[in-house]
Formats: structure tokens, sequence, C-alpha cells
């Protein structure tokens, strides 16, 4: 698969999987192709997480390295998140919002109530 592009390797996989019949070339291609993308690595856990692990594994039917993926994943877009909020909270404390600012929201939620029956 050297040689190619990303996009190209990414339509190969695409057109391989649209295809209903595979060749053992393509199946092949399809298998460097994942594999490129991942690594292998050994981690040390205490007894009690393997076992939180393992029951989670039996009861979604996911793999082990799906569940530890998905959690990974999970602590990396809450961390994402909580450094945007402090970001936010950075900003607002610099230049915090004035009334004139407010009012517009403010004046846009009461007009969107006049419609309603009470």
């Amino acid at each position: 698969m050297s040689g190619f592009s990303i996009g190209q390797k990414l339509e190969m996989f695409l057109l391989i999987f649209k295809n209903n019949g595979l060749t053992s070339k393509r199946r092949k291609i399809i298998l460097r192709y994942d594999m490129s993308h991942t690594v292998k690595t050994a981690i040390t856990l205490p007894r009690e997480e393997f076992r939180w692990i393992e029951d989670l594994c039996r009861k979604t039917k996911k793999s082990r390295s799906r569940v530890i993926l998905e959690a990974v994943r999970s602590l990396f877009h809450q961390r994402t998140l909580g450094e945007a909020e402090e970001r936010y909270a950075r900003g607002y404390e610099k230049r915090p919002e004035e009334e004139k600012d407010v009012e517009v929201f403010y004046r846009a939620g009461l007009s969107s109530w006049e419609n309603e029956e009470w």
C-alpha cells in the first residue's frame, strides 16, 4: 500500500466494500489498510478494574480493545470539552457580558412568548 495517498487508500477501501466478491488480493489490501492505523500495546491494571472491563465486554458484547478504546476516546472528549469551557470562562472574566449585550436576547425571548396561549 505504500505509494498511495490516504485519499487513494480510502477510495480503495470503500470500493472494495461496495463490491460483493472480494478477491484475496483485495482482502490483503483491507487488512494492510486497517493494520497500518493501529498500534498494539500492553498495560498493567489492578485486578478490580480488569474485572470491570471484562464485565463490560460481556454485557456489551464488545472486544476488550473496543471497550478500552471507547473509554480513552471518552476521556479525551471530556478533557477537550473541559478545556474549551475553561477558555470560555477565562474569556468571560476578561470581557463579561454587559447589559446591552444581554438585552437583545432577552427581548427576543420575550417576543417568542407573545403568541403563546397561557
